[in-house]
């Protein structure tokens, strides 16, 4: 596919939570081209895992398509369409093409840890930052995100999207709905007049399965919050509507309302780590953050803020939360630091400020986070060995000058996890070293198969069989680290035949001088 199908210009591409949804970003920018004369000739192409779960708004539109995710389809699209928009990532796979628009538009500001800042499994964000490498675009609601996304993820040197600071889309959704489509919502979810709405929507616990889930303590503490006669509505992380399905819940919220239109007609938020307390902020409503587990979290996944200093109110046992909820509803937002910087860009235009920049270039309207010039340099050094060339490679990276430099260093996983001597000398890399770790493997062709297995019997090769030697792993090297900007290309082990023909095949627009040691 990636080969062999041209770009179509009008063809738009969207993908949320990997497939699991109609919403966020994607969902917001969509409604809006969806409604622009100026895109009326689009093709657009939502990525389901569920197809069941299609809207029904959209169902018998022409112009709007929904294909399952990892299908022939979607390998399709993702090799047609000229601009995709995604909050998450796309497969390891995913190579974008040169012409190709690829959005991420990340999914909030962060409350709780990211990538490199998170407890648990090592490289498990190897991914998301193949992803930021991959795109031509990376929108943030503000300042604080860009910082902890580029940083965290360690993609502030290789980075050669535009990162734009321009609010978020999914928040105009709050801000701009009608008070006829408010009273509309009001109306399908059976709130009556005079009630008002407590939306409770906590953030997932890496902890947490099917075994583990408390689902008892989760119906308990929303039988407490029922109590007090005011319409109460669940919003879980999609796992935990999965494990929820057969528990009889009568308060979860549809599947098929948006969690932004939600926010849009809700009274009070009851929240804990999660970033949607940072989109209700911008309401300046009420917010409390129930923190029952706040030792436990703090453990297993970690967090960047203290949330005792965020507008709102904090408790962690039921009784007290839900005593504070109904009798001291007003909270103050103006005097916050917080609410301020976070919030900057919140003012209902954000959409609007998203497509002027991704289809008209238009960079004036946006905050364009400017990069330091340094030189980048991209290092591989193998597996971490504790040996001679680990000590040399090590001693290098540390003497490297940071101040004019950036350094990167691009590692196997697979070559490391298990080894304790190989995570140490990884865990002493200096401060300023940013890891990028390999996910996925070569795709190549049977043709290409056969002579990348020749050169590894070292037989030799005619010029025509080296153009495709060299073609396969010059798409290697693109789907490792897209079209980012390399001053110099360093594979300091020289040994490995796979990342020597990787290095050396990379394009020439990527990068302007290579260095293999043997």
């Amino acid at each position: 596919f990636y080969e062999n199908f041209e770009l179509n210009e009008n063809q738009i591409l969207y993908e949320s939570y990997h497939g699991s949804s109609i919403s966020c970003n994607p969902f917001a920018i969509f409604q809006s081209l969806l409604k622009s004369e100026a895109h009326e000739n689009a093709l657009h192409i939502w990525a389901l895992n569920d197809l069941s779960t299609v809207p029904k708004a959209y169902e018998n539109l022409k112009n709007v398509i929904f294909i399952k995710r990892g299908s022939e389809l979607y390998l399709k699209y993702l090799s047609t369409a000229k601009y995709l928009f995604n909050n998450v990532s796309f497969p390891e796979y995913y190579i974008r093409k040169k012409r190709q628009v690829y959005v991420n538009t990340w999914h909030g500001t962060p409350i709780k840890t990211l990538g490199k800042k998170m407890n648990g499994e090592l490289f498990a964000h190897k991914n998301i930052t193949r992803n930021f490498l991959q795109a031509s675009h990376i929108i943030s609601p503000n300042c604080y995100t860009t910082e902890k996304l580029l940083n965290d993820y360690e993609v502030n040197g290789l980075c050669s999207a535009v990162v734009a600071e321009t609010g978020y889309p999914r928040n105009d959704i709050i801000l701009t709905m009608s008070e006829v489509g408010k009273q509309s919502l009001r109306t399908k979810l059976g709130i009556t007049d005079g009630h008002k709405l407590l939306l409770y929507a906590p953030t997932w616990r890496e902890s947490q399965n099917i075994a583990t889930f408390n689902v008892e303590k989760l119906l308990s503490d929303l039988e407490s919050m029922q109590a007090s006669g005011w319409h109460i509505l669940f919003k879980g992380h999609h796992l935990v509507e999965e494990i929820l399905a057969n528990a009889q819940i009568s308060c979860v919220a549809p599947k098929g309302i948006d969690t932004n239109e939600l926010l849009a007609i809700t009274d009070v938020l009851v929240s804990d780590y999660s970033s949607i307390s940072i989109d209700f902020m911008a309401t300046q409503r009420p917010i409390f953050y129930y923190t029952y587990d706040m030792d436990e979290y703090v453990k297993t996944r970690g967090l960047y803020l203290d949330i005792n200093e965020l507008p709102g109110k904090v408790h962690a046992e039921i009784d007290e939360l839900v005593s504070a909820i109904f009798q001291e509803q007003e909270q103050s937002y103006t005097d916050n630091d917080y609410y301020s910087q976070f919030c900057q860009f919140d003012d209902g235009n954000s959409t609007n400020r998203v497509i002027d920049l991704v289809f008209n270039g238009n960079k004036e309207n946006v905050h364009i986070t400017s990069k330091i010039e340094k030189k980048n340099i991209l290092f591989y050094v193998g597996p971490l060995i504790p040996n001679g060339i680990m000590t040399s490679a090590h001693n290098l990276l540390k003497w490297s000058k940071k101040e004019s430099n950036t350094i990167s260093l691009f590692v196997s996983p697979d070559t490391i996890i298990g080894s304790d001597d190989r995570i140490d000398n990884l865990n002493e890399l200096p401060s300023h070293v940013e890891v990028i770790a390999k996910t996925g493997s070569l795709i190549s062709s049977i043709e290409e198969d056969h002579i990348i297995e020749s050169v590894k019997r070292g037989e030799s090769l005619t010029p025509g069989q080296f153009k495709i030697y060299r073609k396969a792993f010059e798409r290697e090297f693109l789907r490792n680290f897209g079209y980012s900007k390399i001053d110099t290309l360093i594979n300091f082990e020289g040994y490995h035949s796979h990342w020597t023909s990787c290095f050396a095949s990379a394009p020439n627009e990527t990068t302007r001088s290579k260095v293999i040691y043997q």
